[in-house]
């Protein structure tokens, strides 16, 4: 980025990208609570490395856009303006968030168009930078006119920013502008891309090309390159004549009233604007955030400090309530809720976010966590051959007893101990268990390796279980 030259691919979704994570991880600052400094030349940096290493896409360019005018003004700005105003108009189908997923991509322009309004507000703008507005006017006009004929379910709020600088172009000279140039294809061909708009007077030498030499002082000429042939040509022609005294007093009225209701305007919709993404977000956070732990001693001491014994016995009705109804719903819960919560998250991931490689990344880790806590099912269990054995050799002396034959005791010795061996081979979980509880109630010591390892079986039969489970079908 840093050649003014360097061409810049079209981009894929850059999500999976470190680079992305180090830029959103800045760009969350701006919706903390604690308000924390947002580092925009890391968000510069990073945003050009995405360009550099996969090409552009829509989110990142108005990151970019945003790091820009918080960084260099309005120039920023401007050149940030030209940036998207060229992305937008020539690769609008192209372009990453894709276009069947119009929602995003409106989403994404409207908090730009939010956030970049506050840093707008805040440039001294003088007569010098007429340059620079004319240039930023321009642009926007283009963005706007694009996103009017994208066919989007709703229009970004772009006008915003474009009656916001069409403001500074007013202050700059009150004059009448008209397009006196007949070369409208030509126009029409030129200013597919947004052009450079500069003044006679910005050439250094005072050298002009022969086609411009006759245009008037103060022309303004348009085109992509200066001396760029046949440009269109705004003609300034002063507007004069007075106006009655009844004009300014409703211009003053008009002008005083005017910042008022688009103030309360822009307080309404931005504060029901936010009302609805703070919903959206919580909903979305609440289940990936919250999770059942009961309060802990250190914080029931702070309860009781900050309410006082008298408030603690009046609420201790509705507290029990609450408290009993919540331990009857964990009574009623599958001892799997916890396989169940945590896939249910990940099929909610799976429909927000379908094309999402750091999602199907996830996905796989998830089947993998579960075999690994499944563990190798033993094909051969000791208690079953034990069981067979058992009834083998009853049935063996039932029939030597019919014929009244008698068996050595070293044949049961040997019979005894081969059932011996085959028992402890895969000792079941209830006889584990029930050897613990007797070594509690001798008060002896249980070691945590028994635990552990019981711990351990009864995580492997959970899965088991669950997996058993019918599986719901994702939407």
């Amino acid at each position: 980025m840093h050649d003014p030259q360097q061409v810049l691919s079209v981009g894929r979704d850059p999500r999976v990208l470190p680079e992305y994570e180090r830029l959103r991880n800045e760009i969350n600052k701006l919706s903390h609570v604690t308000r924390p400094e947002v580092d925009w030349a890391l968000v510069h940096e990073m945003a050009q490395a995405i360009f550099e290493k996969q090409g552009v896409d829509l989110q990142t360019a108005l990151y970019f856009t945003l790091a820009r005018a918080r960084l260099h003004g309005l120039s920023g700005f401007t050149e940030g303006c030209e940036f998207l105003s060229t992305l937008i108009v020539t690769q609008w189908d192209n372009v990453w968030p894709l276009a069947h997923q119009s929602r995003a991509r409106v989403e994404m322009l409207d908090w730009f168009i939010a956030r970049v309004s506050d840093v707008l507000r805040q440039y001294p703008v003088g007569h010098d930078d007429k340059r620079l507005i004319y240039r930023c006017e321009r642009s926007l006009q283009l963005i706007s006119e694009k996103l009017h004929h994208a066919g989007l379910f709703r229009v970004p709020r772009i006008e915003n920013l474009l009656h916001f600088i069409e403001g500074y172009t007013r202050l700059f000279d009150e004059s009448e502008i008209v397009i006196v140039s007949q070369e409208q294809d030509v126009m029409k061909k030129e200013m597919q891309v947004p052009p450079v708009v500069y003044f006679r007077s910005d050439d250094a030498d005072g050298s002009v090309s022969p086609d411009l030499a006759q245009l008037p002082t103060g022309s303004i000429i348009v085109g992509r390159e200066k001396g760029t042939l046949k440009p269109t040509v705004l003609k300034i022609k002063q507007n004069k004549p007075p106006r009655p005294s009844w004009f300014w007093f409703a211009s003053g009225m008009v002008s005083c009233l005017l910042p008022v209701l688009m103030v309360a305007g822009w307080g309404y919709w931005s504060t029901l604007q936010s009302s609805r993404q703070h919903d959206a977000t919580a909903m979305l956070e609440a289940n990936a955030l919250t999770w059942p732990v009961a309060p802990d001693a250190a914080r029931l001491s702070d309860v009781r400090l900050a309410l006082g014994e008298q408030a603690l016995r009046d609420m201790e009705p509705q507290i029990s309530r609450d408290y009993q109804a919540q331990m009857a719903h964990v009574q009623q819960l599958s001892p799997l809720w916890a396989y169940q919560y945590a896939d249910g998250l990940r099929r909610s991931l799976r429909m927000l976010y379908p094309q999402s490689l750091a999602v199907s990344a996830m996905d796989s880790q998830w089947q993998q966590m579960l075999s690994s806590q499944r563990g190798v099912t033993p094909s051969v269990s000791g208690w079953p051959d034990a069981t067979v054995r058992v009834d083998a050799l009853l049935t063996e002396l039932q029939s030597l007893e019919r014929l009244h034959k008698t068996v050595t005791i070293s044949y049961l010795k040997s019979s005894l101990y081969d059932l011996r061996k085959d028992m402890d081979r895969d000792t079941p979980f209830s006889v584990r268990l029930n050897r613990l509880e007797a070594l509690q109630r001798a008060n002896q010591t249980v070691s945590q390796a028994e635990l552990d390892a019981l711990q351990a079986t009864l995580k492997s039969y959970s899965v088991r279980l669950y997996q058993l489970q019918p599986a719901p079908r994702d939407l």
